[in-house]
């Protein structure tokens, strides 16, 4: 799977569990992580190659932290984990987050069948990490009571029904597995993180208490309020956690690293060290292109909520019927003789469709020898009125460098598109795209410019939805009468153009054409080694592999400046040459290039 394709997935993921949990994707910077609420998974280079093993890695990791947040009762668990740092105890954490996992796992899969595969293939990688990690302790540590064998012990006996854990469960000393397995049988049990933590301190006071595990396992009991009351035991974690020994086990973050890490296999790294994904597969294009982080991305459409405080942009939401009622009104003679040019279009489409070989109706004179040699299928009959059976996504870059007469002329451009196909059957939607920091998430974006890392997208990209496919026209009116009075930043054209051709290609319709209003001058803030010929080649590649689903159009607005990035450009600089170019571009993209306006 190619890593643009993944990051659209996994940002989809979001949509389905976001609405239920508060799930949130993001890719950004090298490491992988999350903090209860927001996945973290690294910046990938878009056009790379993601393995079939590191796609079910990434799946399973997205899997686990959203079981976490959906069930994991992070309050009950803050106060744990500032009760551990309180008393020195990080042992207790960590086995606590064993018995959370085996929770929140069976759970997640009873909820969702399916992520039993992502989970096994993210287990197994977790699991051949921690077999590795045993070669390499002290003889004495392999076969003592401790952190690792114990937290080895639980998450074996745990995932065995759904992961082989038999290698893994090989390293566990004899008492521990006796132990292990009575431990099992209340993981069954636990319904809450309120649960994980009695349990997992039950545990713990049992391990403090019996070192070594001499004690018959039969007579664990922590369904008995005192075995989980640790204040008669000392602070720090006695013998628990050796010298040299991690304090975290079966880290999903670290799997998702070492997957990543190793798609090399199959090909050079498109990415510079220090990537997050160094390892990536290469796939046709030399750019690599990397966005630093898409946690402030937004999407702002009318029945959208209004995103958070510091990623808004308020004069989206400022228009009005009347506003555009006034816009329409300039524009009038335009659009009558546009939708006139439409419809010629339309009717000549109509015109073409006979359906042939029939035994009634006009007789076809490609047939007429047939018909005289006594041949009954030498007639045709006009077939149903034919659908346009057309998408059309009207994509406007609403820029800075859009500023003032280019900005209204590509406002007016796409008032007289809207109305042309308003009506004719053809499906269509307006997007704006642009690109600024605001607020809080400003500092946090700037860091990534001397990371010394290459990444060709910094700032937070905003996508602005004038008209969705199934607006009415009605309802879109006032929100393409911001066009423009939006904010204008920077703009990011190679994200702005795969948001927009992968909404383009899943509509169902046969033929998909995008439109880009655009003075094709690519800008946004990157790192000190990417230059703007860069990201004019990330946008061309855009273009490229859309091409092989939809067709691509660069309108220039007064600029021929979009020849660098769309094969099939025009350039309109007033609205006379907008009824000669583009209808001509239009028409001979909806009649196979067999009708001229």
């Amino acid at each position: 799977m190619k890593t643009q394709e993944f990051i659209h997935e996994s940002i989809g993921v979001t949509d389905v569990f976001g609405r239920k949990s508060g799930v949130k994707v993001v890719f950004e910077g090298g490491q992988a992580h999350t903090d209860g609420e927001t996945i973290t998974i690294p910046s990938l280079p878009q056009d790379a190659v993601m393995s079939k093993h590191s796609v079910g890695v990434s799946r399973g990791y997205i899997d686990h932290e959203s079981a976490h947040v959906r069930f994991t009762d992070w309050d009950v668990s803050k106060k744990l984990f500032e009760e551990c740092e309180e008393h020195n105890r990080p042992s207790l954490k960590a086995i606590t987050n064993c018995v959370e996992d085996m929770f929140i796992e069976r759970e997640y899969m009873k909820l969702y069948p399916g992520s039993e595969r992502n989970l096994n293939t993210l287990c197994t990688d977790i699991n051949k990490m921690e077999v590795e990690h045993f070669k390499d302790l002290p003889e004495d540590q392999k076969t003592g009571v401790n952190l690792g064998t114990v937290a080895a012990g639980i998450l074996a006996r745990g995932r065995q029904d759904y992961v082989d854990t038999s290698e893994l469960w090989d390293c566990v000393p004899d008492n521990i597995k006796a132990h292990a397995e009575k431990w099992q049988e209340y993981i069954d049990k636990v319904e809450s993180t309120s649960d994980s933590i009695r349990l997992a301190k039950s545990i713990y006071k049992l391990l403090r208490e019996d070192p070594n595990l001499e004690s018959d396992p039969e007579d664990f009991n922590p369904e008995d309020p005192a075995s989980s009351d640790l204040s008669g035991i000392p602070d720090g974690d006695g013998d628990l956690l050796p010298d040299g020994m991690k304090e975290g086990y079966g880290e999903a973050g670290e799997a998702l690293e070492e997957a990543l890490s190793e798609d090399g296999e199959s090909g050079p790294a498109r990415q510079g060290e220090g990537s997050g994904a160094k390892g990536l597969a290469k796939g046709k294009g030399a750019l690599g292109y990397t966005v630093y982080s898409t946690k402030y991305d937004t999407v702002l459409h009318r029945r959208l909520p209004k995103p958070a405080e510091g990623s808004d942009n308020e004069p989206f939401w400022t228009g009005s019927h009347e506003g555009y009622a006034k816009d329409k009104s300039r524009l009038q003679s335009q659009i009558t003789v546009m939708k006139s040019k439409l419809q010629r279009v339309i009717a000549s489409k109509e015109m073409r469709d006979w359906d042939f070989g029939r035994e009634q109706g006009r007789l076809d004179s490609k047939r007429f020898s047939g018909a005289l040699t006594g041949q009954r299928n030498v007639y045709k009959r006009r077939t149903d009125r034919a659908e346009m059976d057309t998408a059309i996504s009207i994509l406007v870059d609403c820029s800075g460098s859009m500023y003032g007469e280019k900005i209204r002329l590509a406002k007016q451009v796409a008032i007289v598109l809207s109305e042309c196909f308003e009506g004719t059957g053809v499906k269509y939607e307006v997007v704006g795209f642009t690109n600024f920091f605001s607020g809080s998430n400003c500092s946090a974006f700037y860091g990534a410019e001397t990371s010394g890392k290459t990444y060709h997208r910094i700032e937070p990209l905003q996508m602005l939805v004038f008209k969705e496919f199934n607006d009415r026209l009605r309802d879109a009116q006032p929100f393409i009468n911001t066009i423009d009075s939006v904010r204008r930043g920077n703009n990011s054209d190679r994200d702005a153009i795969q948001f927009v051709s992968t909404r383009l290609s899943k509509r169902p319709e046969s033929r998909k054409i995008l439109f880009t209003l655009s003075d094709g001058s690519p800008a946004n803030d990157c790192s000190y080694n990417v230059s703007n010929r860069d990201l004019i080649r990330g946008a061309k590649e855009a273009v490229d592999e859309a091409s092989k689903e939809m067709e691509c159009i660069g309108i220039g607005i007064q600029d021929s400046s979009v020849k660098k990035i769309y094969p099939n450009y025009a350039v309109v600089n007033d609205l006379n040459e907008l009824q000669g170019t583009v209808m001509r571009k239009l028409s001979s993209i909806l009649t196979g290039g067999k009708v001229r306006l």
